[in-house]
This record gives structure tokens, C-alpha cells and sequence, in this order.
């Protein structure tokens, strides 16, 4: 069975942007080589906002531009690499992919946590 190693880097900055505002942003590198060859680029930015001391929005977007060849699902065959942004159940059908996500509204009260998330992948062309 033919194999594939890859390497991967990348960078990320945490900031504040004021008290109430938070901002995160990473990108990354991944080079596949062996069998398949496919270079992989992208970047993800993700916010907190505060509304009180309590109340709390987070949101999260990513972008993935792919190049190259990688094996299919199964392994069994060598296709174009496409975009796949964070763990999102489908991949691109273009080698790039945009995911922008309203992750979650937090409200604590006595200790109780509570989550709404909510996705929406679309591809770039």
C-alpha cells in the first residue's frame, strides 16, 4: 500500500483588543510528500466577546487553499487535494475552502454553562 508522510508549521498571535474583545489568529503549513504530493495553506482568526461579566460570544473563521495530489478517502486512488477547513464533515470540491462559524453564546449562571453553535462551510472558486 502506498504511503504518505507530511510536515506541518505554522504560527499564532493572541491579542487583546480591548477589555471586552479578544482576537486570536493562526496560520499554517503542511507539505505532504511520498506517494502523493499536496502543500496546504491556511489561516484562521477567532474572536470573544464579552458582553458582560456573564454573557459571552465566540465566533470562529478559517480559510484552506490546497494544491497538489493526495490519496482519496480510501486510499486507493491519487485525486487533486482540495480545501478542508477545521473539522467540517465535508471537504471542498475546489482546492479552496472559506468556514465562518458562530461557535457559541456562553451564560454562566451557578456554575452552568450553556451552548448554541451553528456552521455555514461555503467554497471558494
Amino acid at each position: 500500500m502506498p504511503t504518505a508522510s507530511f510536515g506541518a508549521y505554522g504560527c499564532w498571535r493572541f491579542g487583546t483588543l480591548t477589555l471586552a474583545a479578544l482576537l486570536a489568529i493562526c496560520y499554517s503549513y503542511t507539505k505532504s510528500s511520498g506517494a502523493s504530493f499536496a502543500t496546504y495553506n491556511s489561516i484562521a482568526a477567532s474572536s470573544q466577546y464579552y458582553m458582560s461579566k456573564a454573557t459571552a460570544l465566540f465566533a470562529i473563521t478559517g480559510y484552506m487553499h490546497a494544491s497538489g495530489s493526495t490519496f482519496n478517502n480510501d486510499g486507493t486512488a491519487i485525486v487533486p487535494a482540495g480545501g478542508a477547513v477545521g473539522d467540517l464533515t465535508s471537504s471542498s470540491s475546489t482546492p479552496s475552502q472559506v468556514a465562518v462559524m458562530l461557535k457559541g453564546i456562553r451564560q454562566r449562571n451557578l456554575a452552568i454553562t450553556h451552548f448554541f453553535s451553528a456552521q455555514s462551510p461555503t467554497e471558494c472558486r
